[in-house]
């Protein structure tokens, strides 16, 4: 049994065996002894603490936790002793001499202790170099590390050059340089031995004894922050040219002063005796810091005099550097204390994140796999909590569960990081999780892929029911409202004909593997109507049998109605028939009001007076969408009693185009004249400016950035009078309203949440919209061409079109009415919809995008 003594080494506390005790206070005292005589020699004796702790440290494992003598000999051996160089001193010439002869007498590939190699702190070695994986600084499986000692580099270069090769460069090459890279990696970690003394060119070092430079600035050689002497350290080369080096650059473009700040900023400075060393690639041994020392790490001509040009040039940054350097000073407590809250509040951030992730995926997960059966907490309706993962494979969902869980752990991690100011995740298990992540997200997908070949055939269940009318003059219609999740999956058309009976027609239209497949999933749905006496109940939506499974279930209802009775519709059934089938733009409200006879599919009022009419006049001419919900939830359009007051008069004429760019509503209508006003508040209103240019009125905010209309998002209303309208652009969620305008080409142009309402009558009508704009077109056109670009959305269909080309990607909707040809590319999971009969059809689809026609 021996006896343990705890030492304090630079704040860390070791225990220690009494042998290597006694042996370890001797060392430290004989180094203490000799560097007393170099100025600042507790900051030396400090650093020498620092590294004999970093070499203990290294020793310990969770079965050894105890300092032996042994140990202690060992870090003799790895940092020299002072009789070592302190001989070396005495006799320079002798030691030159005989170690030539030391290692040439050594075995061919083993590491002399002589005099000579103790000097260094390290071995000599003279064999042939051999590749390891570097046990010390590994973070995967050393594999980086050993390639980095072999070359004599450090290793973040080799790694980032592996990550370089399997991220950059594996799209380029198909993805072979990424397997390749992959599969040597692999290959390596099994085939070659790990070493914790892995030698690095013609040394031995262990993981804190690196030859290799490191990067800092340099304060013993610095004109202003040490930056360009800390690169010219690091590169081996003169500090002059380095210097050189920026001041081209700042005459170049000034890119060079940016990157000088930046670095200064993210560079450490050098200020320990260790760093120093490290900074010039010296080795962490008594030898190595007693060199640093007498060299102070300055190269040659380091304190020459500075020439009057020199001083010149840095005369200004100089200042700049005392400036900085000032305005540190005084806001550094303040930015610190910002810095300080950001930090908790963002790892506040990430932890409610992450466990709110959690909590979702196990939900999910739970409810996925039946586990809960009663799931109100998920907004499902009356629609089994399993209806959409009955026939997911699996493994599928544990994988995507993995796949989500483990970044939402990372956060937690992360943002517990971030309060504490530790990090609690080992490079080892990081990677570990990285690697399921990746694992579980291939097979995910993979699933996920497995699973849309469920969507591919699309198949149709028609059925007809037929309700006896002919002893009712006067029929009531009615919706039964009933909890659904896919109510924008029916649809209804109205059409009449010379008939007694009510006739209603039911295609149920799902998907599947096949087309038999896709037409047993549609007749997984149910749907209800029934005739009470004079009133004919539909229910607003469908339901679905017992275990059906989503398969993209669609109803399409056609209601053929008697010609010659009478019929009253209640609000609900208002609101699932278009609007087309009406003469006039009725309000559901006004419907549920009167009566109706139906003749050519359109319904006539058969009770309004000439104030219901005149209603409906008012309330077209104030803009109201006819191709949204009359509730008008959807509507953009407004009149111009939405708007501020204030009243102010543009000198504007002689245009034929209108750019209008920030978040203005523009109603533009034609006229004999030039007229344009712009109603608002007073404050809004001097905040717009406008010019005519080339033919073109432009309306744009007074400054980049500006703050229109604090308390309304349409802030200023423009009417615009004018001959002819050419072309209309619509940029940063302005919204527009074109209406009356007869002539032979218009162009609009439509870019970043914008929205318009036009009602024309052209010979081509060209429309271009990007970035989540909105157009609803009414009218009629010869030509149509449109582009519908990013998640953008084109509603034409009360635009009678003989001829349209349209380019649909991105997400997008198009909507449209055409009657000879139709020709376009939809593309990127977006959507057309088409109506009439088109003689010729060309569209290209690709990318998970559908095109249907859709009965009017």
């Amino acid at each position: 049994m021996k006896k343990n003594i705890s030492i304090n080494l630079q704040g860390m506390i070791f225990h220690i065996e009494e042998d290597g005790y006694e042996v370890l206070r001797t060392y430290l005292d004989s180094i203490k002894i000799y560097f007393s005589g170099y100025a600042g020699h507790q900051e030396i004796i400090a650093d020498i603490e620092s590294r004999m702790a970093e070499i203990f440290y290294a020793n310990l494992t969770p079965t050894k936790q105890v300092i032996t003598l042994e140990d202690v000999q060992a870090l003799i051996k790895k940092m020299g002793s002072v009789n070592d160089f302190a001989q070396h001193d005495k006799d320079e010439d002798e030691v030159e001499v005989e170690a030539p002869k030391m290692i040439g007498s050594t075995t061919s590939g083993s590491y002399s202790s002589g005099s000579g190699s103790a000097a260094t702190g390290s071995a000599a070695y003279t064999g042939t170099k051999r590749l390891y994986r570097d046990g010390n600084r590994k973070v995967i499986s050393g594999v980086a590390a050993g390639i980095a000692a072999y070359l004599n580099t450090e290793p973040l270069w080799v790694r980032l050059t592996l990550l370089f090769l399997v991220i950059v460069i594996a799209p380029i090459t198909a993805g072979l340089s990424a397997g390749f890279i992959i599969l040597l990696y692999i290959l390596c970690w099994i085939a070659l031995p790990i070493n914790y003394d892995t030698p690095v060119g013609n040394h031995a070092y262990s993981a804190t004894e690196t030859t290799s430079r490191k990067l800092f600035r340099n304060p013993d050689d610095k004109k202003l922050g040490g930056v360009c002497s800390g690169l010219a350290l690091y590169l081996g080369i003169d500090p002059a040219m380095m210097r050189l080096i920026f001041l081209i650059g700042l005459f170049a473009g000034g890119a060079s002063l940016l990157i000088y700040v930046l670095l200064w900023i993210v560079l450490p400075e050098a200020k320990t005796i260790t760093e120093k060393a490290q900074m010039q690639g010296k080795p962490l041994t008594l030898s190595g810091i007693e060199n640093s020392l007498k060299n102070s790490l300055q190269p040659d001509g380091a304190n020459q005099e500075e020439s009057p040009l020199v001083r010149l040039m840095l005369l200004p940054v100089r200042l700049l550097s005392q400036i900085l350097v000032v305005l540190s000073r005084i806001l550094g407590p303040v930015i610190n204390a910002l810095l300080v809250v950001v930090r908790i509040f963002a790892g506040v951030m990430l932890i409610i994140m992450g466990i709110s992730g959690i909590i979702a995926l196990v939900s999910l997960l739970l409810v996925s796999t039946g586990v809960i059966q009663d799931a109100s907490f998920i907004e499902l309706n009356n629609v089994p909590n399993n209806f959409f993962f009955t026939d997911f494979p699996l493994f599928g969902k544990i994988a995507g569960f993995l796949a989500g869980l483990i970044p939402a752990l990372f956060l937690i991690i992360l943002g517990l990081g971030l309060l504490t100011k530790r990090f609690y995740m080992r490079a080892t298990v990081g990677w570990t999780m990285f690697a399921v992540m990746l694992i579980s997200g291939f097979i995910f997908l993979a699933s996920i892929i497995s699973y849309s070949k469920n969507f591919e055939e699309n198949g149709t269940y028609v059925t007809e029911k037929t309700f006896p009318a002919a002893n009712y003059q006067t029929i009531s219609l009615d919706a039964n409202k009933i909890e659904r999740v896919f109510d924008d999956y029916i649809d209804v058309t109205v059409e009449s004909y010379a008939g007694n009976d009510i006739r209603l027609i039911q295609q149920f239209s799902a998907e599947g593997r096949t087309e038999e497949d896709a037409i047993k999933n549609a007749q997984m749905m149910n749907y209800r109507a029934v005739l009470k006496d004079s009133m004919l109940v539909l229910d607003n939506g469908f339901t679905f049998k017992q275990n059906a499974i989503f398969r993209e279930q669609e109803l399409a209802l056609k209601l053929r109605l008697p010609e010659g009775k009478t019929y009253r519709i209640s609000y609900d059934m208002a609101r699932l028939l278009p609007e087309s089938n009406f003469d006039l733009n009725y309000s559901n409200e006004q419907i549920s009001k009167h009566g109706w006879k139906i003749k050519n599919n359109v319904f006539t009022c058969v009770t309004c007076t000439a104030a219901d009419s005149a209603e409906v006049t008012d309330r077209t001419d104030a803009g109201f969408d006819p191709d949204f919900d009359n509730s008008g939830e959807k509507s953009f359009l407004k009149t111009a009693d939405d708007f501020g007051p204030s009243v102010r008069q543009l000198d504007a004429a002689n245009f034929k185009k209108i750019s209008v760019v920030g978040p203005f509503y523009v109603k533009i209508i034609p006229g004999q004249a030039f007229n344009v006003k712009a109603r608002g508040d007073a404050d809004d209103l001097r905040e717009m400016r406008f010019e005519v240019e080339n033919g073109e009125l432009s309306i744009f905010p007074r400054k980049s950035g500006f703050s229109l209309g604090r308390n309304n998002p349409d802030p200023i209303y423009i009417t615009v009078q004018m001959p002819d309208l050419m072309e209309l652009s619509l940029v940063g969620a302005s919204t527009a309203e074109v209406v009356g305008f007869k002539q032979n080409k218009l162009k609009v142009n439509q870019t970043g949440a914008t929205q318009a309402f036009i009602r024309t009558d052209v010979q081509t009508l060209e429309i271009n919209l990007t970035g989540a704009s909105e157009a609803v077109l009414e009218g009629t056109a010869r030509d149509l061409e449109a582009d519908v670009v990013g998640g953008c959305e084109l509603n034409a269909l009360k635009l009678i079109a003989e001829n349209a080309n349209l380019d649909v990607t991105g997400g997008s909707e198009a909507h449209v009415n055409v009657q000879r040809i139709l020709r376009g590319d939809v593309t990127g999971g977006s959507e057309l919809t088409y109506t009439g009969d088109p003689e010729n059809i060309k569209v290209d689809e690709g990318g998970g995008s559908d095109v249907n026609r859709r009965e009017i």
